[in-house]
């Protein structure tokens, strides 16, 4: 999903105050902004669990006492991921 429209889809949620995108450099963690919002709950998706999130996130919530919410949306509906294996499929040829 296009950045845009990921910012879209949150700042449309009445609770949400600002949303916050990481700017470069990025370790591919959101400890940068953890550390300037200091949000009271960080919300993660339905694909994060305790068993793959990043250890420095964790570790810098517990730090700073922020909770952790995870499964927030329910499950993954779209993934960059999926998107890549789906392009590297061969592809019937056309009649």
């Amino acid at each position: 999903m296009p950045l845009e429209d990921r910012i879209a889809l949150v700042e449309a949620i009445k609770y949400v105050d600002e949303v916050i995108v990481c700017e470069p450099p990025c370790d591919l963690t959101t400890c940068n902004a953890l550390q300037k919002v200091k949000p009271q709950i960080f919300a993660k998706g339905g694909d994060r669990t305790p068993e793959n999130m990043p250890l420095s996130e964790v570790k810098l919530c517990e730090n700073l006492r922020i909770e952790i919410v995870y499964g927030v949306g329910g499950g993954k509906v779209q993934s960059s991921s999926w998107l890549v294996e789906k392009c590297k499929a061969p592809t019937k040829p056309k009649k």
